[in-house]
């Protein structure tokens, strides 16, 4: 029997300290047949001359190098031109455990899902476990994926039904390119989220997104993050909206968001009805309250 064909997407940037170690778990993976697209954002330091190595080396890599675009844009370039039955993406440096694709495909399978995604090991620049980090049981849906992202990108895997379904409009506001595909996924099916870290996600001072697992800088974190979503998450819906229509519930769901910007009737029924989730109540309340007050887009 032919093992799954697995096409995974890295983006990488000036990612030379680390990126030779994270190559090598993806060409590791077990119980699948991978082949690996790269994208380099414009590297300037030795990143490229490791890409050009490893390219020579193995048939199962193709290496795309462009001008500085940023993630979301390099991970959707390359999206759209992947053809794999399966999709994942990576980041540049972390490190996978062998079956982390082979266990992702047999959930997709098992569950009859678009999309899986999976909780992460925290760990320094040397690879050694940082405490906490790991999720508790999180609740995929699209009433949470409106407001709300629990796919962690360098964790997810794909059909090809949902890249499809995706690349017939690549989007231009996506807040992250993990949230979109969260988002596409809940609108069309099923998402399954697996509580079993199968890579380590690794911290340092270089880190695009990362993860903390201090409460102080946690809630500093969510305050500027939500601050910054005021001015994306309303444009992000409303480009959602005019590309994927038809399911009566959801789209009623996502036009009372949008309302809420000039409505204080739709407002009132996002505080009070509690159509949407966050996956915590404590995150639930706050943005039912920005809601109210008319600063959640």
């Amino acid at each position: 029997m032919d093992m799954p064909r697995v096409q995974v997407l890295l983006a990488c940037y000036n990612g030379e300290k680390y990126i030779a170690q994270q190559l090598d778990s993806i060409l590791g993976q077990t119980g699948v047949s991978v082949e690996l697209m790269i994208r380099d954002d414009g590297s300037t330091d030795g990143t490229r001359d490791i890409l050009a190595d490893y390219d020579a080396r193995f048939d199962r890599i193709h290496v795309l190098y462009g001008e500085n675009i940023g993630s979301n844009a390099g991970f959707f370039t390359m999206l759209s031109l992947a053809d794999g039955e399966y999709v994942a993406f990576a980041d540049q440096d972390d490190v996978w455990d062998a079956d982390k694709l082979e266990i992702a495909v047999a959930a997709l399978r098992a569950e009859e899902a678009l999309l899986y995604c999976a909780n992460k090991r925290l760990v320094d620049e040397e690879l050694k476990p940082i405490p906490g980090g790991s999720f508790p049981k999180l609740t995929p849906g699209f009433r949470g994926a409106v407001v709300e992202n629990i796919c962690t990108g360098c964790t997810l895997l794909m059909t090809r039904e949902l890249a499809d379904l995706i690349c017939r409009h690549l989007p231009e506001h996506a807040i992250y390119h993990d949230w979109w595909c969260y988002l596409t996924a809940t609108y069309y099916g099923k998402v399954v989220f697996d509580e079993t870290p199968h890579m380590d996600y690794r911290q340092h001072a270089n880190n695009q997104v990362g993860a903390v697992n201090n409460p102080f800088a946690l809630i500093a974190m969510k305050r500027k993050f939500l601050k910054k979503q005021r001015t994306q998450l309303g444009a992000q819906l409303r480009e959602f909206a005019s590309y994927h229509r038809g399911n009566t519930e959801k789209d009623a769901l996502v036009d009372l968001i949008l309302a809420s910007q000039s409505s204080i009737s739709a407002r009132l029924r996002l505080a009070f009805l509690k159509p949407f989730y966050r996956q915590t109540h404590l995150d639930s309340l706050v943005v039912r309250l920005l809601f109210l007050m008319g600063k959640m887009l």
